[in-house]
């Protein structure tokens, strides 16, 4: 997960569920004011406050680790059975 910080007092430019692209502005930065643009297009996966700095850090799943790690969890599963000839990969593990 990509983590953006900016300043709680502007506030957040994006909300949690929803879609951001490369570019668009998340927030201000707490330090120069300087606009802080997305580093990356994604789902916006939490937003949290941190008291002690009055800043507020997003956290955004890229959509290429989204993609990449849905592919892990589905690669020995066809058609939602596990495919036989990739076999039980915990009991491989544990037999090791």
């Amino acid at each position: 997960m990509i983590l953006v910080r900016v300043s709680a007092y502007t506030g957040v430019r994006a909300r949690v569920g929803g879609m951001v692209n490369r570019g668009d502005l998340i927030g201000v930065d707490p330090n120069t004011r300087d606009a802080v643009p997305s580093p990356a297009s994604g789902v916006v996966k939490e937003v949290n406050f941190d008291p002690a700095s009055h800043t507020l850090t997003v956290g955004i799943e890229s959509k290429e680790r989204a993609a990449i790690r849905g592919r892990r969890r589905s690669s020995n599963v066809v058609g939602g059975v596990p495919d036989p000839e990739d076999g039980d990969r915990a009991s491989k593990l544990r037999a090791g």
